[in-house]
């Protein structure tokens, strides 16, 4: 069964949260990168993703950013890598981005 991902979009601070029903749970804490927050769950598991100055970031005007026809949060491991990140879809135009962190010291879980 493939999980729910949820998106919310604040055109005031433009940032743009894509986010599982997990989060719902709780949040434990958080990673910040530059212009992304990373939100962990109760059980360690990333959660969610809030991204700041989005429609500059990804392109798209503020108010197609309300409007995205999909999204889906990215969680692997690769080695000692733990990749996060974001596939949004508007117009059949597709926007991936991802980010590597080195998993030595996080205590992150990651899915199967």
């Amino acid at each position: 069964m493939r999980e729910i991902i949820r998106y919310d979009y604040s055109p005031e601070l433009d940032t743009l949260h894509i986010y599982s029903f997990k989060i719902e749970e709780g949040i434990k804490g958080c990673l910040t990168f530059g212009d992304y927050t990373i939100d962990i769950g109760q059980d360690n598991s990333v959660v969610g993703i809030e991204i700041e100055q989005a429609s500059a970031l990804l392109k798209i005007d503020e108010e197609e950013l309300d409007k995205l026809d999909s999204v889906n949060l990215i969680v692997r491991k690769v080695g000692n890598l733990l990749f996060i990140g974001f596939t949004i879809v508007k117009n059949k135009k597709e926007t991936t981005i991802e980010f590597s962190i080195p998993v030595d010291n996080l205590q992150v879980k990651i899915p199967n």
